[in-house]
């Protein structure tokens, strides 16, 4: 979006979308959560060979992203982007699907600030140094409210 402006930004991630879901069996699904943030969720994977079956399909996921994308009016110009993931698998990493996308979403921001010392692209829950906690609302009118106006 800043380089090349909405209209192409939406484009790249329309193409993305369209590629992601050929590398994904039917029973599963892709969405985009928003901004550049999607989410896919992987049906029937068996408990104890999980990451046998995802590490085919991340390489493929993989692949659909790390290829050049051409938008409309910039066709001669290949666009690259990167990604970061992050995995959550049920049931170890959470049992509801609140607590599956808050893993997942914690070990793909681990895993975006090691950006240039990883080893990888993607990130189990599991992975993750530190387990993300339950967020708590916050009450605009409380005394954690008046603490924080006060600094």
């Amino acid at each position: 979006n800043d380089r090349f402006g909405h209209i192409h930004g939406d484009e790249l991630l329309r193409q993305l979308a369209q590629r992601l879901c050929q590398q994904i069996r039917e029973s599963n699904f892709v969405a985009r959560l928003g901004g550049d943030e999607f989410v896919i969720v992987f049906d029937d994977l068996h408990v104890g060979s999980a990451m046998e079956e995802l590490q085919g399909v991340l390489q493929r996921v993989h692949r659909a992203v790390e290829n050049p994308f051409f938008l409309n009016e910039l066709q001669d110009s290949p666009i690259l982007v990167e990604m970061s993931m992050g995995l959550a698998l049920f049931p170890g990493d959470g049992q509801t699907p609140e607590e599956l996308l808050r893993g997942a979403d914690f070990a793909m921001y681990q895993i975006k600030n090691r950006k240039f010392v990883r080893h990888r692209w993607w990130a189990l829950t599991s992975d993750s140094l530190e387990v993300p906690a339950p967020e708590t609302p916050f009450d605009l009118f409380g005394q954690e409210a008046d603490e924080l106006l006060k600094l």
